[in-house]
């Protein structure tokens, strides 16, 4: 009896996974500056099938053919800029970051990137955002970091943005709208 329940146990999960396999339209540009337009398969959350995984990606990029099956697998260090479509319709720019792909968030006077990381303990995915100033200096929006005294910090010299920074709720459709506004000033 025991063994049957295992194995319904495994049927669940071996569904579960295969269920989260998905593609999306991708291009890729490698460091040959070859252009790539392709499927390429992704893996959603198990919970919330619009939010890709990008371990399933961020390594090593699987492309499909026509039928949806593996054509070819391009790893991380042969690309330069890998740009695709969310399921939100979206537009994600992921860039070379050594052997894997650190994620563009916004590119103007102050940059803003993600890279990842993989908890050896349990396979799960760590981010690690990144503002950096037109100075170079680093500013760590990480999880021992107050991510608005950084971003008030990263754009100390717009005095106009610090009331709108400091009342906002601080996620990444608000610090992107605050970058958006820093480009707009003409003196910085």
């Amino acid at each position: 009896m025991s063994i049957i329940k295992l194995l319904l146990l495994c049927l669940l999960f071996t569904n579960i996974n295969l269920s989260a396999q998905k593609s999306v339209n991708a291009q890729i540009i490698t460091l040959e500056n070859d252009t790539i337009e392709s499927k390429m398969r992704v893996k959603t959350n198990i919970f919330d099938k619009m939010l890709i995984m990008e371990t399933s990606f961020f390594q090593t990029m699987v492309l499909l053919d026509e039928k949806e099956k593996k054509s070819r697998v391009i790893p991380a260090k042969d690309v330069f800029q890998l740009t695709f479509k969310d399921f939100n319709d979206k537009t994600r720019i992921y860039r070379n970051h050594g052997n894997q792909l650190m994620e563009i968030l916004h590119f103007g006077k102050i940059k803003w990137i993600r890279t990842f990381s993989i908890n050896m303990k349990d396979g799960a995915i760590n981010a690690h955002d990144l503002l950096i100033g037109s100075d170079l200096e680093t500013y760590n929006l990480g999880m021992f970091n107050n991510r608005r005294n950084q971003l008030l910090e990263a754009t100390s010299s717009r005095p106009d943005l610090i009331n709108e920074i400091e009342h906002m709720k601080i996620n990444d459709d608000n610090i992107k709208a605050v970058l958006l506004k820093f480009d707009d000033s003409a003196d910085n």
